[in-house]
């Protein structure tokens, strides 16, 4: 995936507006304007939005299940194992999330109040230390897209 020049430039802007926006002072009215984005509990429509959100940042993860579709077809492999192998890939990665989502179901009253406390201590902190965490992401993000572009 470094070869793939679309991702490595996306990576590198991303990078670069996550550290810019950390570079922004907060204003006095920013931080209340902050927590009130904050999830008060947990939803669907949260929980889509950090689906999307997942999605954007990790989009290129699906080009090599494509390609080893593709592999499968050149090697001339027959139907019933193509499919078996897909099947047992397609297990094996959604299987952790089947599992996190069995134990949120079992044990929703511990992991809210842990999620609770989580959420006030994200209060409690104060709006540049969510700016630093923004700008380490974004170096990250700008290291992944720059090494891509450069090789």
């Amino acid at each position: 995936m470094s070869n793939n020049q679309i991702s490595s430039w996306f990576y590198t802007v991303l990078g670069v507006v996550f550290v810019l926006i950390s570079y922004y002072k907060p204003k006095k009215g920013m931080e209340s304007r902050f927590l009130e984005w904050l999830p008060k509990q947990v939803s669907i429509s949260a929980m889509i939005i950090l689906g999307i959100i997942v999605f954007a940042i990790e989009f290129t993860t699906a080009l090599p299940y494509f390609y080893s579709i593709l592999l499968m077809d050149g090697l001339a492999l027959n139907t019933g194992l193509s499919i078996s192998i897909l099947l047992g890939y397609n297990v094996l990665m959604v299987l952790p999330s089947i599992l996190l989502l069995f134990i949120y179901i079992l044990f929703r009253g511990w992991i809210q109040t842990k999620l609770e406390k989580l959420r006030t201590k994200l209060v409690k902190a104060p709006l540049s230390s969510v700016l630093v965490g923004v700008a380490v992401i974004g170096a990250v993000l700008f290291n992944i897209g720059i090494r891509g572009i450069l090789s």
